[in-house]
């Protein structure tokens, strides 16, 4: 009987072709930049709202698959959701040092505002796209 994650052809193991990933990576990276700083005057309402959150949960898949390439992508897939979500709940944290530092760029940019649900969705988006992509493009023959 045949098992999809032990077969040859199995995406999981095909390697990992990390200039593909890497190449991704700074696109995404740009494109979340741009969509938090200079893209306010002409992005849709939804791409202000979600389309960071999505970004940011697709840029930590991928430095964390080109971190862990020995890993299953479905165990970066689970880190990724599970490091985005702490995260996410830790806005709940209101401590003064807390709050000084999201107002530093880089720790805004990773650590966020505040705590919102659609924010869970929004990574839970991203993490699945790379995880797509992760299957069929980045360990493509």
């Amino acid at each position: 009987m045949s098992n999809a994650t032990t077969d040859e052809g199995s995406s999981q193991n095909r390697p990992l072709r990390p200039w593909r990933c890497l190449w991704t990576l700074v696109l995404i990276i740009g494109t979340g930049l741009a969509s938090r700083t200079f893209a306010r005057a002409w992005s849709p309402d939804w791409m202000l709202l979600y389309g960071g959150d999505v970004l940011w949960a697709a840029a930590l898949y991928g430095v964390l698959l080109l971190g862990l390439r020995s890993r299953s992508g479905w165990f970066v897939f689970g880190l990724t959701i599970a490091g985005a979500t702490g995260i996410e709940f830790s806005q709940l944290y209101q401590a003064d040092w807390a709050q000084e530092l999201r107002t530093t760029v880089p720790f805004n940019f990773v650590l966020g505002q505040g705590f919102l649900v659609s924010d869970l969705i929004a990574y839970v988006t991203g993490a699945l796209g790379m995880r797509v992509l992760d299957i069929l493009w980045f360990r493509a023959g």
